[in-house]
């Protein structure tokens, strides 16, 4: 029977699902693992039709395993397996294990950080937005496929050294060791004076329990400070809880949406019963703003995504930036001895009923991640092209110089995907 625990993309449930009197699963604790989270997909997974009609649990290494083999191959590659602790910790308490940075990477190879986390291993190694990696122990990045085994397993003390180039030039080396990272999901927020209009901008990381509190402190300062627009950068934002996601939604709308239509969630046929309407409730921390700004990147995924498409219906929105991730889908998390299961269980569409966006959301202006410049700085590609439309109604049409960068994260999957960052 499902049990209700808490709000985690929709819902967390404790295991499992209903079971015929005559099973009793068998063997080791990891087969009984897999066989309990085959009973989870056949009940709850959005493409569960598409499953092996049976699995031999003894076929698979471990639960992740099953997991990844039973993925739909032509759209999910984010259904994933996690020890419940490492789960929680980082999406309710916002910690995790690493270096509390997230990687892009040049076109020869080499990985640069696009930001790290206040407090971090490598933010107090001086190591931040815009450095360049070139090196990991020595192993040169230009010619090694594999960048991520370099950086260690995610465990206290892990010790790695690197060779890095800094945004003024100088070739430096520093040894940085993996500790606890507490993630500050807002990186950066201030109001910026675009002629006469003043300009919330606000980049967020991800959408998790802190979440709250720190978007309570933010929109406290827009609405003193009487911002007429806002920029939302979500550049590097994977996604996260939608219960966070919805306050945001929540605080963006504008009060004639009080009550009106602002997601749909559809189920498999095995759930259709449970498919359901999330309708707006504003807040008292609502903005009143007319239109809508968002910075995106291949990086922009899921929560992010739903920001955008729900608030379509309702205001323009402006993407500026490039094609975002393409994940309208959304998941339940199974609890079940100490393991998370984490599959895809539903999909979202907005109140016009528009969604599956598997290829990404087009940007309204394209424009370069220009990864050299703080957060914050006007000349910077994307706030640029934003605050020149505040401004003056229109779009630059000056070529820029900024390198394309790689997105790292599109070779991530399933837990990395959502953390996002080392």
């Amino acid at each position: 029977m499902k049990n209700s625990i808490y709000l985690f993309l929709l819902l967390v449930f404790a295991s499992c699902v209903e079971q015929e009197a005559e099973y009793t699963p068998s063997g080791t604790p990891s087969d009984i693992a897999e066989s309990e989270l085959y009973l989870i997909l056949k009940e709850n997974y959005f493409w569960n039709q598409e499953l092996p009609y049976i699995i031999d649990p003894a076929a698979f290494s471990s639960p992740d395993d099953l997991m990844v083999y039973c993925r739909n191959k032509q759209y999910d590659r984010w259904s994933y397996v996690q020890s419940r602790e490492e789960f929680n910790n980082f999406f309710e308490e916002g910690m995790y294990v690493g270096f509390g940075v997230q990687f892009s990477e040049d076109a020869s190879g080499n990985l640069l950080i696009l930001f790290s986390f206040d407090g971090s291993p490598m933010r107090k190694a001086g190591i931040d937005r815009g450095c360049k990696i070139i090196k990991i122990d020595g192993v040169a990045l230009s010619n090694t496929a594999d960048k991520l085994s370099l950086l260690g397993d995610d465990n206290l003390g892990v010790s790695k050294e690197f060779t890095y180039i800094d945004v003024l030039g100088d070739t430096l080396v520093k040894n940085v060791i993996k500790e606890n990272v507490t993630i500050k999901t807002v990186i950066h927020s201030e109001v910026i004076q675009a002629g006469s209009k003043k300009v919330g901008y606000l980049v967020l990381h991800s959408f998790i329990g802190p979440t709250y509190n720190e978007l309570y402190q933010v929109f406290s300062n827009f609405q003193s400070q009487g911002i007429n627009d806002l920029v939302l950068d979500f550049r590097y934002n994977g996604g996260g809880r939608v219960d966070v996601a919805q306050f945001l939604l929540n605080s963006l709308a504008p009060s004639i949406t009080n009550g009106k239509i602002c997601m749909n969630y559809k189920h498999n046929s095995n759930l259709a019963n449970e498919n359901y309407t999330y309708n707006f409730t504003t807040t008292a921390y609502n903005l009143g703003i007319t239109r809508l700004f968002v910075i995106a990147t291949r990086n922009t995924a899921s929560a992010s995504e739903l920001i955008i498409n729900s608030m379509k219906p309702y205001m323009p929105v402006y993407i500026i930036g490039d094609t975002t991730h393409g994940k309208p889908v959304g998941m339940y998390v199974f609890e079940f001895s100490d393991y998370a299961f984490v599959p895809i269980s539903f999909a979202i569409t907005n109140a016009n009923n528009e969604g599956g966006y598997f290829n990404g959301i087009p940007p309204t202006k394209f424009a370069y991640d220009d990864v050299y410049r703080p957060f914050g700085d006007s000349a910077e590609d994307c706030l640029q092209q934003s605050l020149n439309y505040i401004r003056y109604n229109s779009w630059l049409t000056i070529k820029s110089s900024t390198p394309r960068i790689k997105n790292f994260r599109d070779r991530l999957s399933g837990f990395e995907f959502d953390k996002g960052a080392e």
